[in-house]
């Protein structure tokens, strides 16, 4: 995975598996100082909303917070 998505302000992660996903996620909170927010809208998008220290289910319309 490319360190190229850490220069940026936001990342879209689409057309990936739920893993990588998560992944991105984790590769953007291991190398920022800021809070990592995912949104998601489907069953798929769970670990990375799991993983993601503020985490936003469109579908489900719950708001779930993790370690802030």
């Amino acid at each position: 995975m490319s360190l190229a998505v850490l220069h940026c302000s936001s990342v879209i992660v689409a057309r990936c598996s739920p893993t990588q996903k998560a992944r991105v996620v984790h590769l953007l909170q291991q190398n920022s100082t800021g809070s990592v927010c995912a949104v998601g809208d489907g069953g798929n998008d769970v670990p990375m909303i799991k993983e993601a220290d503020i985490g936003w289910s469109i579908e489900l319309s719950f708001i779930f917070c993790f370690g802030i």
